[in-house]
């Protein structure tokens, strides 16, 4: 019983800053993939409007020629 609860107290005492190191790691890791994230739409939304203003300079050239 007694190792128990040194077991358990040992753990307490020690698992505390575990514990802040492992949520310290995991809101970087989701600060981190949130970033990627937002980084990849920002991509994907530049290339979207490149490809809009690419239209659009085509279209207004065949309204140049018409």
């Amino acid at each position: 019983m007694a190792v128990g609860s040194i077991g358990t107290g040992q753990r307490g005492a020690g698992g505390g800053y575990p514990r802040l190191c492992g949520l310290l790691f995991s809101l970087f890791c989701l600060l981190f993939l949130l970033a990627v994230i937002t980084a990849t739409l920002t991509g994907f939304a530049q290339r979207l409007l490149g490809f809009l203003q690419l239209l659009g300079g085509l279209f207004y050239c065949l309204l140049q020629f018409f």
